[in-house]
């Protein structure tokens, strides 16, 4: 899995919603992290998937699939 770049990671999020320079500036370090961990659970759980199926999480807080 590539890390993106700042540039990479703007250019997807202003396709996603409104957001503004200093928004992504405080997002880029959060994604960063994400893309970090996502890695290192790559390498210690075998069989850790490259694609991860959201479909059936929470769409809230309170657990509401709504």
């Amino acid at each position: 899995m590539a890390t993106p770049n700042s540039n990479q990671i703007a250019q997807q999020v202003r396709l996603l919603a409104p957001i503004s320079d200093e928004e992504i500036e405080q997002l880029v370090p959060l994604i960063g992290g994400l893309t970090d961990a996502t890695a290192r659970l790559k390498e210690i759980l075998p069989g850790f998937p490259d694609d991860l199926d959201g479909s059936s999480l929470s769409r809230t807080v309170d657990g509401d699939p709504r």
